[in-house]
């Protein structure tokens, strides 16, 4: 439901949720301080790409 209202921007949805994206918000910003403190973390992102773009990968490593 929260999804659906952020991505069409649904104004009177976002209001009356407004008290669970708060809570949410600073759980967020207290894990993040967290794992600051206690050690990196690395993230990595998925990228879509051809097969032949994906063998040719691995041909050059």
């Amino acid at each position: 439901m929260l999804n659906k209202a952020l991505r069409k921007q649904t104004i009177d949805t976002l209001y009356a949720m407004r008290v669970f994206i708060r809570h949410l918000h600073e759980q967020l910003d207290e894990l993040g301080a967290k794992s600051r403190i206690s050690s990196k973390t690395t993230l990595y992102r998925g990228q879509a790409m051809a097969n032949h773009e994906f063998e040719e990968l691995q041909t050059n490593r």
